[in-house]
């Protein structure tokens, strides 16, 4: 949807990629090794009960071939790959989840848009305002930015529909803070680093993610494309590992013992019963 003139003067996006540290780091961690591990002990499984031939035929073909890239990973790992997108536009100040996955993005509401005019405090989230902040009642805490210790990072709060005390830290461009300041005057303005792609104008690169919010439109970006090649190196390890831990398995039952039906012991391929009556015949 074009926006107006007026629209474009008092309008503003930035994209965020929440950064990989602490639990966030560790989920994406756990998660690549459940890519590796949940299958193989789905395959030794297979092997305990007998039908280890379905999983070398069947299963890992099936699995690493065509449903992991198309079903396994992108259903779950945009839980762990994570950005945030917030709008301003006609005086609402409106942030977006974006969970990336492979070939397409699914967008939330983090909250209900809030009309700037109706944030109860604008101000740097630094040590002279965050203080109060943090001693003060809050209900619903949004951490939506990078990390809390990015230089640019700005929280605003609010009442919400349910008379709950809310908190957002996003990260604020001079654009952004230019307009909260028109429509709300008791912004706290402090210059930041971050400018977003023109000072108050529309950018159109960001269109995709705003369809998306307005038409909940399924789309590619560049980054999912540049994120294709870690996804398919991803599949095709936890692949190599799984065949390889399969084949050592085989391998194992193979050339370690099995006893048959008539409870003759083997080694490999030789009977121990027929070992023994070797030997009794040589010492004979």
């Amino acid at each position: 949807m074009a926006l107006t003139t007026n629209e474009m003067t008092n309008f503003d996006e930035l994209t965020i990629d929440k950064y990989v540290e602490g639990s966030y780091k560790a989920k994406r961690v756990l998660m690549t090794l459940a890519y590796i591990f949940v299958p193989l002990a789905f395959i030794v499984f297979l092997f305990a009960i007998g039908l280890g031939a379905i999983g070398l035929i069947i299963f890992i073909p099936l699995f690493y071939c065509w449903a992991f890239g198309k079903f396994v990973v992108p259903l779950t790992w945009r839980y762990v790959n994570i950005s945030y997108t917030y709008i301003v536009k006609a005086g609402k100040f409106t942030m977006l989840t974006v969970y990336n996955s492979k070939g397409s993005k699914k967008v939330k509401n983090t909250f209900t848009p809030v009309t700037i005019d109706d944030m109860t405090a604008i101000a740097p989230f630094s040590d002279k305002f965050a203080d109060a902040l943090r001693s003060g009642k809050i209900d619903n805490f949004y951490s939506c930015c990078a990390y809390l210790d990015h230089p640019d990072n700005y929280f605003f709060t609010w009442i919400d529909e349910n008379g709950k005390t809310c908190a957002c830290v996003f990260q604020a461009t001079n654009s952004t803070l230019k307009i909260m300041k028109f429509h709300n005057r008791n912004t706290v303005v402090e210059p930041v680093q971050c400018v977003s792609a023109e000072e108050g104008k529309h950018n159109p690169e960001n269109d995709g993610v705003r369809a998306i919010a307005e038409a909940g439109i399924k789309v590619m970006s560049a980054k999912q494309l540049r994120s294709k090649g870690s996804i398919r190196a991803i599949c095709t390890s936890a692949g190599i590992v799984v065949v390889l831990v399969a084949v050592l398995v085989v391998n194992g039952i193979v050339s370690g013992k099995a006893v048959d039906k008539s409870g003759r012991l083997y080694v490999g391929s030789a009977c121990l019963d027929n070992i023994g009556q070797t030997e009794t015949t040589a010492a004979e």
